[in-house]
């Protein structure tokens, strides 16, 4: 079931660059704090793809789309909570 068609390996980059995010990468997109991330990851409401690696060396990926979802949770909570922000 895969929807992700791609021409070349090209394409297959061009796709990785601009979805597939590092940790840091998606508390910027989210525009959330370190804590805040953490706090999500355990709620369950962030998932990593991929992760590699154990303890400070684990590396954990997210795809762009799947945080998209909780993205627009926080703008929809913030307005509602403090709308005279953002």
């Amino acid at each position: 079931m895969n929807r992700y068609n791609f021409k070349n390996k090209e394409e297959l980059v061009c796709f990785l660059k601009g979805n597939v995010l590092t940790r840091k990468e998606a508390e910027k997109y989210l525009d959330i704090s370190k804590q805040s991330f953490s706090r999500a990851i355990s709620k369950g409401k962030i998932t990593a793809f991929k992760e590699v690696g154990e303890g400070t060396g684990k590396v954990a990926l997210y795809l762009k789309e799947d945080l998209d979802y909780y993205r627009i949770q926080l703008q929809t909570d913030l307005k509602k909570y403090n709308p005279k922000k953002r």
